[in-house]
């Protein structure tokens, strides 16, 4: 999701193309956003349907953490996600499992976030974002030929961005024809076919498997 997407979701919501801005002190070094926060960015924008941008800064003024957010999100009770900025890619990209619940009063912690920026987004929205990366979970090669001895590997499509992975384990069907080890790499050992497969579990725990089918060949 690239920030461009931001306005798109602010259209698709209804909410004000143009955004407020607050800058919020926490005593503690926690990040979150506090319901003062929301009705002083409120009050100012003339109404609760508008992005907000916070920045979170320690009592030195030091930077903690950015925060975008819609503030009509931002009620009691409301379950929200959050995803992370990659200055690098200009992608938001996956951050941990967690779900962050507004209080009662209308403050939302995010006590376990660093330093970097951030989008807090819908239960929903994290689940359609979610789906999104893990489609782009492929194989480079669904098939492969090699000749028993030799080593090849499993390769994922470079379509995923690895910012979203948490971690990537491998198998093989049959060891004692190929083995694979934990970077992916295969040793083939003798003549026959093999699956190969790859789990990749993203940073918010979700999973997909894809697999390989290998050829070894009887070395001549």
């Amino acid at each position: 999701m690239k920030r461009n997407d931001l306005v798109a979701r602010s259209l698709t919501l209804g909410l004000a193309v143009a955004t407020a801005a607050v800058t919020q002190t926490s005593a503690d070094k926690k990040a979150g956003i506090s319901a003062a926060t929301v009705a002083q960015i409120t009050e100012a924008a003339g109404t609760k349907a508008v992005e907000m941008k916070a920045e979170i800064v320690d009592e030195s003024g030091n930077t903690l953490c950015r925060l975008t957010a819609n503030a009509e999100d931002l009620k009691a009770g409301n379950k929200l996600k959050v995803l992370k900025y990659d200055s690098k890619t200009g992608d938001y990209v996956l951050v941990n499992k967690t779900t962050y619940k507004v209080d009662k009063d209308g403050n939302l912690a995010m006590n376990d976030l660093k330093r970097a920026s951030y989008m807090v987004v819908t239960a929903r929205e994290a689940e359609t974002f979610s789906k999104q990366v893990l489609k782009t979970v492929k194989v480079e090669t669904a098939k492969k030929n090699v000749t028993a001895g030799k080593k090849t590997k499993i390769t994922l499509d470079d379509g995923l961005n690895m910012a979203n992975v948490a971690k990537i384990t491998y198998k093989t069907s049959r060891k004692s024809v190929a083995t694979v080890n934990k970077n992916g790499t295969i040793t083939t050992k003798k003549a026959g076919t093999v699956t190969i497969r790859a789990t990749v579990t993203l940073k918010n725990g979700k999973t997909k498997s894809v697999k390989m089918t290998l050829t070894v060949k009887k070395a001549k």
